[in-house]
């Protein structure tokens, strides 16, 4: 496992698969494809583990495709978002771009990402819904997932002893008990992390959508978490503040891992990828658990996938080389390699002989990126953030600050 989140500076590694004598290209009157495919990536693991893996990707594809010719540039994390789009409106943009959820429905609102799912066919069938549903944008598929995260409840077992917890808690109403329990043996049940560098996909959906509700309504046009269902969830968090089961300071300060009381074994439950958390506590301190179920039993994952831009004069090629990269056997060594899941289904044994990773993998199918995701997502989160971290800090009411969200969040929706 090689994951990596940033690199030091850009690194372009042209392929040359064959001399061809114009940039563009096409499908021929035969239907072979033919021309220049450029991809812009991000170091998802080690930069020269994913060289050499799309090097022999590339050599495979131009095996089937003599013809095209394959140039492959990673770019840092950092501005990565940004020079997209820069290049997007000089139009010097990539063929084919790395994206996450939160900006496919930005470019497909603008005509700025090609249509896919006629490049996936039949082969849709093999994907997790919740990956699918990550890469929609008004009933259209608009790039095609490579991985898949899983963010699970890892519970610290020392803490679950300690207050005479048998086991982890599997309802709201049994994780108030078992809190109450760790509370007394002068622990806290968890750690909910309010400040506003979090994103709420780890922090507020979860329980939101355990509690029945969501972000946005079906069609995407309005916001609903001031439902009933919102109200609850913003209760129950309340409580957990209010009752000492999490720490207030994680309320409005962000701390790394490190420096929090998860790293000193003073938490019960984190919300978190358990890599990190079994360097902090030993592997046989680390019990993975389903989400907790109040009316729903769902946990966020996130997927990463590679698209097809609209500005690309060679969408023909384009699109085999994403079907190809996202086959199967690629994704086999590329998911593996960069510690994350595959989102295909014939894949969901790629850690079974990993005590901890292969429990993780059996939750892929509770996970959703809380979709349905509108163009201006980011700005309505960023809303919902302040005001969701003001009922907390017991400045608003639950009611108020669902209330403050909605009309702001509805007036970024309306574009007023």
């Amino acid at each position: 496992m090689r994951r990596t989140t940033m690199a030091a500076g850009a690194l372009a590694m042209a392929l040359p698969l064959a001399a061809c004598g114009s940039d563009s290209g096409s499908a021929s009157g035969d239907g072979e494809i033919s021309g220049t495919v450029t991809m812009w990536t991000n170091p998802i693991y080690d930069e020269n583990a994913m060289r050499e893996h799309y090097q022999q990707q590339a050599a495979e594809f131009q095996k089937e495709h003599p013809d095209v010719e394959v140039e492959i540039t990673v770019n840092p994390w950092q501005g990565a978002q940004e020079q997209l789009t820069a290049a997007l409106a000089a139009g010097e943009g990539p063929d084919v771009a790395y994206l996450i959820p939160d900006r496919i429905p930005t470019l497909a609102s603008q005509d700025l990402l090609a249509p896919l799912g006629d490049t996936l066919g039949q082969d849709r069938d093999d994907f997790h819904q919740s990956a699918l549903d990550a890469v929609t944008y008004e009933d259209e598929i608009y790039a095609i997932p490579v991985l898949q995260s899983v963010i699970p409840q890892v519970y610290d077992k020392r803490v679950l002893d300690a207050a005479g917890v048998a086991e982890p808690p599997t309802t709201w109403d049994a994780f108030l008990d078992a809190a109450e329990k760790v509370k007394q043996a002068g622990h806290y049940m968890t750690e909910y992390p309010g400040h506003l560098e979090m994103t709420l996909n780890i922090s507020f959906y979860p329980w939101l959508y355990q509690a029945g509700g969501s972000v946005y309504s079906d069609d995407g046009e309005s916001v609903a978490f001031n439902s009933p269902e919102g109200i609850e969830a913003l209760e129950y968090l309340k409580t957990l503040v209010d009752e000492g089961y999490t720490p207030k300071g994680a309320i409005s300060e962000p701390s790394n891992i490190e420096q929090s009381e998860v790293s000193r074994g003073n938490v019960a439950m984190v919300s978190a990828e358990p890599q990190r958390l079994i360097e902090l506590w030993g592997a046989e301190n680390v019990l993975i658990a389903p989400p907790l179920e109040n009316q729903e039993q769902v946990a966020y994952g996130t997927v990463g996938a590679y698209g097809v831009l609209g500005t690309s004069d060679n969408t023909a090629a384009a699109r085999e080389w994403v079907k190809w990269i996202s086959r199967p056997e690629a994704l086999r060594e590329f998911d593996v390699e960069s510690g994350y899941f595959a989102p295909r289904k014939s894949l969901d044994d790629l850690y079974a002989d990993d005590p901890v990773l292969g429990k993780v993998e059996k939750l892929i199918p509770t996970t959703s990126t809380f979709g349905p995701h509108p163009a201006k997502s980011v700005e309505v989160m960023s809303t919902l953030r302040v005001e969701v971290q003001a009922a907390l800090l017991g400045e608003k009411s639950p009611e108020e600050a669902l209330a403050a969200a909605e009309e702001q969040a509805n007036r970024i929706l309306g574009g007023s």
